[in-house]
């Protein structure tokens, strides 16, 4: 945990998505200790929320340096460790489509809608729902290289 934060701390976004595991003494049984089960469910949020900040910007750094292949490869890990988060799913799909993998984004989006509706009733917002249309309307370019030239 001390080594994951020094790693966010200095931004070393790569070696803190690395230390990121799973959340913090995950697999313990509830426990009944006035507090302490407070107290560990604070710090898993707060840690996940800032392995989320990581894995953003580390996203950015791999997509400014053209590494699109690799941030496509870390975000499907941050999918496996928070299956239900849209925002990762949704530049999941866009990095998986620009690295060329049109397919393996709309099947991610296909598992997340499935899991969604199964394990919680919902349905994805109107912005995923329009981001996936669009990738399945779109031709093998994909529909974002135009917007990867353009902010380069």
């Amino acid at each position: 945990m001390k080594l994951f934060r020094q790693a966010h701390a200095q931004r070393r976004w790569a070696e803190a998505t690395d230390l990121y595991a799973a959340p913090l003494l995950h697999g313990l049984p509830t426990v009944n200790l006035p507090g302490v089960q407070e107290w560990l469910d604070g710090e898993r949020a707060a840690l996940h929320g800032l392995w989320l900040t990581a894995v953003s910007g580390q996203e950015q750094a791999l997509l400014e340096g053209g590494k699109v292949d690799e941030a496509a490869r870390r975000l499907r890990r941050a999918l496996t460790l928070d299956p239900l988060s849209e925002e990762t799913l949704q530049r999941f799909v866009r990095a998986s489509v620009e690295a060329g993998r049109r397919e393996e984004a709309l099947h991610a989006a296909e598992r997340f809608t499935a899991r969604l509706q199964g394990d919680l009733g919902l349905t994805p917002t109107p912005a995923t729902l329009t981001l996936i249309e669009v990738v399945q309307q779109a031709g093998p370019g994909g529909p974002f290289a135009e917007n990867r030239a353009a902010e380069r």
